[in-house]
């Protein structure tokens, strides 16, 4: 019964608890409306229960059943996947070696631990793993599945899970999977990279955190095209086993990254405007983030000093994003200017702190919508296992000989009764039931009963058929068994017989 006594810690204070949605912020203007949703970050109440639902689905095979939302990131190897998440990760992890490039999708669970000092990574899994190796780990780790893996491409679908914790993280999953690549002179390469994005892009359990360079147009950015194509093909392109998700868009958050590239591009507010209002149009749910403020090269620095880098990564992003919109604005201030003013509206839609926090938010959303459901499917199996529960504490009882033998004493008792109020009336009842019409072996009383359709099955340890107790030796008591019989002489063979 355990799988019923973990599924019903969830009760229905709890669901409603977590479902509850929070009051959100929304900003407007008289052309578009950027909403930014002020969730509170995820805390430990939710993300264990997140974790509970997700335990009780992977071990007792139920994952179809309990679709627990997930997060997952996507887009192309120039998208920047790997600073974003080092930027959830708050050090240094991305790698890079000639050929060498991850072969499998990462979870990442990240767990706020209040007992770590200031700045202390601690490892769960892999147990003796360090931060300031997880480049170098990872880039052994991917050179292990490749050579594992080379009959599939030397990529792996199943994820590679590291687990961490420190003092100023939020708990939180995330799943990078493999960057997808165009124009690979290695079509196979190609293909086992977009098998493992179309698998998790179409599991509706998935929400999308597709990623793509801000400075690109979206008919040049082969990344979020391919994502889509992936997701609502039908058949599937790659051979996936979920059916098309024409609705993804929906479950989707678009990160456009290189932020400082498109700046460049931009020195006026009228294009900037225009640019930014194209890209949330074509992405409705999008945001925009630097992730390096350059000219700073994570590879030219050690690992200390990209730790302090990253820590003020978004104080610098602030600052040189507020620096550019204050050119523009400069710009568009003269008397005879035909600039626009930078659009403040869409201020609050760029910073890597907007970003981690709407990654983190789109989840949450996703969760608390998902709960009723889950609630819904927990009733059911917890229905469903204690009614099997009680069929096989049933059927064992029925086999534990101390419990059949005070059943059939029981049984017993309950026919002296019956026979002793038969007896009464028994010349009555044979002359309304004669033998040559009536009577019946004791063969063919156990064939009517088993052609019965009304007959409920038993487990009884101690039940002999007709034709096993012709095989008793005794056999002056079991010559009763081929005699025809009717009214209480049957109870009297089943005295002798038992």
């Amino acid at each position: 019964m355990e799988e019923v006594d973990d599924i019903q810690s969830f009760d229905n204070d709890t669901i409603d608890l977590l479902s509850s949605p929070n009051d959100q912020n929304i900003l407007q203007d008289n052309q578009e409306s950027c909403i930014i949703r002020q969730d509170p970050i995820i805390d430990s109440a939710i993300f264990k229960a997140y974790e509970s639902l997700r335990k009780i689905a992977l071990d007792y095979g139920l994952e179809r059943e309990l679709a627990v939302p997930r997060t997952v990131i996507v887009g192309d190897t120039s998208s920047g996947k790997s600073m974003l998440v080092q930027m959830f990760l708050r050090f240094p992890c991305a790698f890079s070696h000639a050929n060498v490039g991850t072969r499998c999708p990462v979870k990442y669970i990240l767990r706020y631990d209040p007992n770590l000092n200031d700045g202390e990574i601690r490892f769960i899994e892999p147990k003796h793993w360090q931060a300031k190796d997880l480049s170098k780990n990872l880039e052994l780790e991917m050179e292990r599945i490749e050579k594992a893996y080379r009959h599939e491409g030397g990529f792996r679908l199943e994820p590679f899970t590291i687990e961490i914790a420190s003092k100023h993280y939020t708990d939180f999953e995330i799943l990078d999977v493999p960057g997808l690549v165009s124009g690979d002179l290695d079509p196979n390469k190609r293909a086992a990279v977009e098998r493992i994005t179309e698998h998790y892009v179409r599991d509706l359990s998935f929400m999308i955190v597709q990623l793509k360079e801000a400075q690109q147009l979206a008919d040049n950015t082969y990344g979020t095209r391919r994502i889509g194509e992936l997701c609502t093909s039908e058949p599937a392109q790659q051979g996936s086993k979920f059916p098309a998700r024409k609705d993804y868009a929906e479950h989707t958050i678009t990160i456009q990254t290189k932020f400082d590239a498109f700046m460049r591009e931009h020195d006026n507010g009228t294009v900037a405007n225009e640019d930014i209002r194209t890209r949330i149009e074509f992405f409705p749910n999008t945001f925009f983030t630097n992730m390096v403020v350059s000219p700073y090269k994570l590879s030219d620095h050690s690992y200390e000093e990209n730790i302090e880098y990253i820590a003020q990564l978004p104080e610098l992003e602030k600052k040189e994003v507020d620096n550019w919109i204050n050119r523009i604005n400069l710009k568009a201030g003269g008397s005879d200017s035909k600039y626009q003013l930078f659009n403040q509206h869409y201020r609050p839609l760029i910073g890597i702190d907007v970003v981690r926090k709407q990654i983190q938010e789109l989840w949450l959303r996703a969760f608390r919508a998902a709960l009723p459901r889950l609630q819904d499917t927990i009733n059911r199996l917890i229905r469903k296992h204690s009614d099997e529960f009680e069929t096989a504490l049933f059927n064992l009882e029925q086999q534990d000989p101390r419990t059949v033998r005070n059943n059939y004493q029981k049984y017993i008792e309950a026919f002296r009764t019956t026979i002793s109020d038969y007896a009464a009336y028994r010349a009555e009842v044979n002359a309304l039931f004669p033998l040559d019409e009536y009577g019946r072996t004791y063969e063919q009383i156990e064939n009517e009963y088993n052609d019965w359709n009304r007959k409920q099955p038993l487990t009884w340890r101690a039940y002999l058929s007709a034709k096993q107790l012709k095989q008793n030796l005794n056999g002056q008591i079991l010559a009763t068994l081929d005699l025809r019989y009717i009214g209480a002489r049957h109870f009297e063979r089943l005295r002798q017989v038992r």
